[in-house]
């Protein structure tokens, strides 16, 4: 009788972990956080505005006597602008069987809750870029390489320069400083690694370039990074075969939105959302029954509006980096 009999195979019977289960989902999704964020009452309504160049005209040019007649002056209001909170939906259905039958670490309803929601998270982001993260939306398009040297050329380009330049040029359309940049992955990693960033920040107490140090050193409230990636692949191509797409990438957008909405405030857009008696917030889940079925479905909506307010708030650079 050999000495390793009975082997370790055979006493052992493979079965699943219930302390790992491997899965996939963007950490962040940012398009949400770049608009403030409106909740409304109806899914559709007017966004009031008042022409702009009213509050930046010298009427006053002329001193009065004292018995004198001030001049009128006034003001344009513009009501032609109006939201649609558009609704989008997904569901999953859970049978009773599966429910029963599920070993862990499997829980169907905490998997279901995460694969509608990050569906339905992934949309606002891919809308947002295919809406706003391209040119010929903003008031101002740069392109690298023509428009701007590009800021992955360390030794011609000059970044820091170049967005004292930009904040300039959007101040000087609306009256007011940009205050949010937003960088694809790709822009983020070549502007941390450049000369010019470096030799600001090699002085303080790090020494190492990071996207809070990027806001401090261009004054900005904000600085965002996109790092979501999504794939056009169709269900039911091999696992090993379907192709993912950065979001965000190579591209920069800085603009000016203020911290919430607010009354006589220029904001590069809105994020209208709609509230209805079924649930409020940007997204919201429900499980109901189906007993035709046998099971459960679980569910998120959303009604929403990623809505460009004012264009020229907006300066996109496309291409910035390589």
């Amino acid at each position: 009788m050999p000495i390793y009999m009975p082997a370790a195979a055979d006493v052992h019977v493979n079965k699943m972990l219930t302390n790992i289960l491997v899965g996939y989902t963007n950490l962040e999704y940012i398009a949400d956080q770049i608009f403030p964020v409106v909740p409304v009452d109806k899914q559709t309504d007017i966004i009031p505005a008042v022409d702009q160049s009213h509050f930046f005209r010298n009427e006053a040019t002329v001193p009065i006597g004292e018995a004198d007649i001030p001049a009128a002056v006034g003001y344009a209001v513009d009501t032609s602008d109006t939201y649609r909170c558009n609704k989008f939906a997904l569901r999953h259905f859970i049978s009773d069987d599966r429910r029963q039958n599920e070993d862990a670490p499997f829980n169907s309803d905490r998997e279901a809750t995460l694969l509608v929601t990050n569906a339905i998270m992934l949309s606002r982001e891919i809308a947002f870029t295919t809406d706003f993260w391209t040119t010929g939306v903003w008031g101002t398009d740069l392109v690298g390489g023509t428009g701007f040297t590009k800021w992955s050329d360390y030794g011609s380009s000059t970044p820091i320069e170049d967005m004292r330049t930009y904040k300039r040029t959007v101040r000087r359309l609306i009256g007011r400083n940009p205050n949010k940049l937003i960088l694809g992955d790709l822009t983020r990693d070549r502007l941390l690694d450049h000369p010019d960033v470096l030799d600001r920040i090699k002085y303080t107490e790090r020494g190492i370039a990071s996207v809070d140090l990027l806001a401090t050193m261009f004054d900005l409230t904000d600085v965002m990074v996109g790092e979501s990636i999504s794939t056009a692949s169709a269900e039911g191509v091999a696992e090993a075969s379907v192709t993912y797409t950065a979001n965000w990438d190579d591209d920069a957008l800085l603009m000016y939105v203020p911290a919430s909405p607010s009354i006589f405030t220029p904001s590069a857009g809105y994020n209208f959302t709609w509230s209805t008696g079924i649930g409020n917030g940007m997204q919201w889940v429900r499980k109901y029954r189906d007993d035709v079925r046998g099971g459960d479905w679980v569910e998120v909506r959303t009604y929403y509006d990623q809505k460009l307010v004012v264009k020229n708030a907006g300066l996109f650079m496309s291409d910035a980096v390589d």
